[in-house]
């Protein structure tokens, strides 16, 4: 008896849009949080990057100084 019934009933606009929305909810909590560790991790690598690269410069300034040497700039 319920499966005719739910066999003849086709949900409306109205009842799509409530599902699609409460799915989108549900999909955006899981997605986000992921999107923003990917995005965190690649700006934490290229911050390292440019410390390296003034960590680089610093020793060399530091040799060059220590050396007798005036920096080159």
């Amino acid at each position: 008896m319920v499966s005719q019934a739910l066999a003849y009933w086709t949900p409306g606009l109205l009842e799509l849009m409530v599902v699609f929305a409460m799915s989108g909810f549900w999909l955006a909590l899981i997605v986000l949080p992921i999107i923003y560790v990917v995005h965190s991790i690649k700006a934490r690598r290229k911050i390292l990057t440019e410390i390296e690269k003034l960590t680089g410069e610093v020793r060399s300034l530091r040799q060059q100084v220590e050396g007798g040497q005036k920096p080159a700039g």
